[in-house]
């Protein structure tokens, strides 16, 4: 495209609301008359190539902050097979993220079938986050340039959001959206005086795209075993637990867990040939232990509230860490396994056991 004079819209009114790769508002809900227009960013160049601090985003949710933190203005793939909740975490992501703070989101993605878009727009109405996104899709009969002019539009949105609005802004991309256009994700963000653009990349299991900052891989072992998030502690990696961002103790208590969670499976595994009696009671014990740590992790989350019936819980990394430090020295030991499902703090498990 001749992008000379290209602009689009930008600003909260476009909160909710859907437009194409060349920046149209398409979602049959009326036309945006007061919003502003700015020229579309047409190079890595002119996103500005801001730095990304050590400072890590809390999200809430126990094992992304503990095992896989994000960094503020970063960036993040989330990586995993169709089908095990990976848009259920975005959501609850953008939740976190908005709910009570100065956020939003841009989700850029390709609609390959048609009502994909409707489909995931109406998902994320029922979850009750739509009104914090803008939606930027190309449809499958675009041509590839088409694509990426949807990636452009999305970062001029959520540049403005950032720059102008002084928001924090969550750029979703959908990797189907990177045909021929940049991999560096590095470049895509950073942190203002004011605001910060955090990218997460939504890839399939098999994708080749750069890990970022920070990698979340999610498994369908895990989801088979209601794990939910399903997200692989021992696989996932971030940047700032090598930085030490989020402080001794907790790189300390993340280390231990990828640890505990690695040799309880090696002992599982090893399982398939002997009777589990035969392991000596420090390895019994391990394996208890690894498996309180592995349903601690699961939580019920606010966007899922209309299908489980069970209140969302945010916890704090502080929480998080107080918690699962408590698991690994053993304080737990008596409390049964099933109790650590589904919960906020390590103090509801103890409640549960009382009531």
């Amino acid at each position: 495209m001749n992008a000379q004079g290209w602009t689009v819209p930008v600003g909260r009114t476009l909160l909710g609301r859907w437009l194409n790769a060349d920046g149209d508002v398409v979602d049959e809900m009326g036309p945006v008359t007061d919003a502003p227009r700015v020229p579309v960013i047409q190079s890595i160049s002119a996103t500005g190539g801001l730095s990304v601090p050590d400072q890590m985003l809390e999200t809430g949710i126990k094992v992304v902050d503990l095992m896989v933190p994000m960094a503020r203005g970063g960036t993040m793939s989330l990586v995993g097979p169709y089908g095990v909740g990976k848009l259920v975490l975005v959501s609850e992501l953008v939740r976190n993220m908005t709910v009570g703070r100065r956020g939003c989101a841009v989700f850029v993605s390709v609609e390959e079938r048609p009502g994909e878009l409707h489909e995931l727009m109406l998902a994320f109405r029922e979850a009750g986050v739509a009104n914090h996104f803008v939606f930027v899709y190309a449809q499958v009969g675009d041509p590839t340039e088409a694509r990426g002019r949807s990636l452009w539009t999305g970062l001029t949105l959520a540049q403005y959001f950032r720059d102008r609005e002084g928001l924090d802004v969550l750029l979703i991309v959908d990797e189907r959206v990177l045909n021929g256009e940049p991999r560096d994700l590095k470049q895509w963000g950073g942190t203002t005086g004011n605001g910060a653009i955090t990218t997460v990349l939504v890839a399939g299991a098999t994708s080749s795209a750069e890990p970022g900052d920070s990698q979340i891989v999610m498994s369908r072992g895990l989801f088979d075993q209601q794990i939910y998030p399903a997200v692989d502690p021992v696989q996932s990696r971030s940047r700032l637990l090598d930085t030490g961002a989020g402080g001794e103790t907790h790189v300390q208590v993340a280390r231990q867990v990828r640890a505990i969670l690695q040799r309880a499976q090696a002992l599982r595994d090893s399982l398939e040939h002997q009777d589990r009696e035969r392991l000596s009671a420090e390895d019994r014990q391990l394996i208890t232990r690894a498996c309180r740590i592995q349903f601690f992790f699961t939580q019920p989350f606010f966007t899922a509230q209309l299908y489980t019936g069970i209140p969302g819980e945010y916890v704090t990394v502080e929480e998080t860490v107080k918690g699962v430090k408590g698991l690994l020295e053993g304080h737990y030991d008596e409390v049964s396994e099933e109790m650590f499902r589904l919960i906020g703090s390590i103090d509801q498990a103890v409640r549960k056991t009382k009531s």
